[in-house]
């Protein structure tokens, strides 16, 4: 599938207009427009420089190309054109989604089939805006075949304690973007505990319930 999602070369406003149903009125430049998407709360949505599209195809972003033309301060026509990601309607997920949920890969390790936890978050309720915390451990690995008959959740509380944890304070929509661009650009699949067995694919997830 590819990453381009249009062969169309969209304008500034019809950007906005096809995939947030606005279309403000603005000179074009991609400052401006990248302005306008992170006051919208767009602050996970990239933009890459259109030499970047090597880059792009192997991280799989979803991208349309944006005429980002302008009138410098000399009065001189500056054409330009950057790769804008778009928003996937399948990935898209708001903070209750993802909050105290962790991540996990589905691995092999030294031959056996392992759940890695790799992550999880919180909030301190301290009423400050970076008041979410993104935790990340640091080789907290089981055999899947173990973590299975202790129980998956049940695992990670009582071991948690026993590797070392880095945590980063952030936003809201800083805690969103870490989890949607976790897997190597990518977003983990959502999964139940109840729906982890020993024929789960290897990949990544967001463990729920």
């Amino acid at each position: 599938m590819s990453v381009i999602k249009s062969n169309e070369i969209y304008s500034p406003q019809n950007y906005c207009d096809s995939f947030f149903g606005a279309c403000p009125v603005f000179s074009g430049n991609q400052n401006e427009l990248r302005s306008l998407l992170d006051e919208n709360g767009h602050t996970d949505l990239r933009d890459f420089p259109f030499d970047e599209i090597e880059s792009i195809v192997k991280n799989k972003i979803p991208v349309v190309l944006v005429d980002t033309t302008y009138i410098n301060d000399n009065g001189k026509m500056v054409f330009e054109h950057r790769w804008f990601e778009v928003p996937d309607q399948n990935l898209h997920f708001e903070i209750g989604d993802i909050l105290e949920n962790t991540i996990i890969g589905i691995e092999d390790w030294d031959g056996e089939k392992s759940i890695h936890y790799y992550a999880y978050s919180y909030c301190s309720d301290n009423g400050a805006p970076d008041s979410f915390r993104f935790v990340e451990y640091t080789y907290f690995i089981e055999t899947l075949a173990k973590a299975l008959q202790y129980g998956i959740k049940q695992y990670e509380s009582d071991h948690q304690e026993e590797v070392k944890q880095y945590v980063e304070d952030c936003t809201e929509d800083e805690l969103v973007r870490f989890y949607k661009h976790y897997d190597k650009g990518e977003t983990p699949v959502h999964i139940r505990v109840s729906e982890i067995t020993m024929e789960t694919p290897f990949g990544m997830y967001i463990l729920e319930g």
